[in-house]
């Protein structure tokens, strides 16, 4: 027999198997990709399969851009540098989409709700890089994740979309969730305990900020259906990008961008953007799929990669707080369901 006979079949039939596999998995990345940007599709139909796919793709992409806020405050980034990067690249992001869909350019109303958009969109990011110089990354991403909470809560008061009993529930785990971060804040020195304070209002100004940003995305579908989708992300991007521009002209800083600010800044906004295309292409799917499978794994993916990767510290007032804004987040994507099922009259 000869001895080397396995050394030889082994490694060649796992090197062959490990072949397949990724053969089969750029195949089924090429066409998620395919179907995520160009809205046509040239083999005709889209499985829902494929469209779960682009869902899981969002939440991964938006898990990973979480990375790139706490990398940008271990690297100095200035935030409207940051910002500016940021926003320019999620926009060429969203601009190559708009390309192969009709978008109506000349609609007034298109170009001031994405403006005003992408001034929130700024204050949203610049919170979350003042948030996570503060404290742990994690805190700011559950706080930035739970803000679809605002929409929830005020679209019955804006929109006139029905109030469900459950909306009190939510609220009720958003509170002990500050409650659970406030109690994990260091003890012991007044200026731990300012700082902590401070923190808690840099949470609460993500949660208002990117919240408002989420109410602008839904009336935003209210004037528009599914139409003007990408260009509407193109424009708020790129209004962000200017707001952030002219910020960096006003203060005079130099240099204008740092090589750290350069690559930080359009990593982020890469996977951001292409993330918020992926989220749009799976919108064909019911909101009860979309919402668990790409904000669960956007908050979920997000907390455990800044804890793993940045080391940081979580006790159990954190674990406690990061818990409640699970069972907030779980109560509304699925909230309507909930209401049916609990009170069928």
């Amino acid at each position: 027999a000869n001895p080397y006979r396995l050394r030889v079949r082994g490694p060649s039939f796992i090197n062959l198997q490990v072949g397949r596999f990724h053969l089969c998995y750029c195949f089924l990345a090429s066409r998620v990709f395919l179907f995520a940007f160009f809205p046509g599709d040239p083999m005709k139909g889209k499985p829902m399969f494929l469209s779960v796919m682009m869902a899981v793709f969002s939440g991964l992409f938006f898990a990973l851009s979480s990375l790139g806020y706490k990398m940008g405050e271990r690297r100095q980034c200035r935030a409207q540098a940051f910002l500016f990067v940021f926003a320019a690249t999620g926009g060429g992001v969203a601009g190559v989409k708009a390309i192969f869909e009709t978008t109506q350019w000349g609609e007034p109303r298109l170009w001031l709700l994405g403006s005003a958009m992408g001034i929130f969109l700024n204050l949203a990011i610049f919170f979350v890089l003042q948030a996570n110089r503060l404290g742990p990354a994690f805190m700011s991403w559950t706080v930035l994740n739970l803000s679809l909470l605002l929409p929830v809560i005020l679209s019955p008061i804006l929109f006139g979309d029905r109030f469900f009993w459950l909306d009190l529930m939510i609220m009720g785990f958003f509170i002990l969730m500050l409650w659970s971060f406030a109690k994990g804040m260091p003890n012991g020195f007044a200026a731990k305990k300012e700082r902590g304070m401070v923190h808690i209002l840099m949470l609460l100004a993500v949660f208002f900020a990117n919240g408002i940003l989420q109410l602008g995305n839904k009336y935003k579908y209210i004037l528009f259906g599914d139409l003007n989708t990408s260009g509407f992300l193109f424009i708020l991007y790129l209004s962000g990008a200017l707001l952030a521009l002219l910020v960096i002209y006003t203060q005079g800083s130099r240099p204008f961008l740092s090589a750290e600010e350069f690559k930080v800044g359009m990593g982020t906004g890469f996977l951001n953007g292409t993330g918020a295309i992926f989220y749009v292409g799976a919108m064909s799917l019911p909101a009860s799929v979309v919402f668990p499978v790409s904000a669960g794994i956007g908050l979920v993916g997000g907390v455990f990669l800044t804890i793993f990767i940045f080391a940081e510290r979580m006790d159990r007032f954190k674990a406690m707080g990061v818990a409640f804004a699970f069972m907030a987040l779980a109560l509304a994507v699925m909230r309507e369901p909930f209401a049916k099922y609990l009170n069928p009259f």
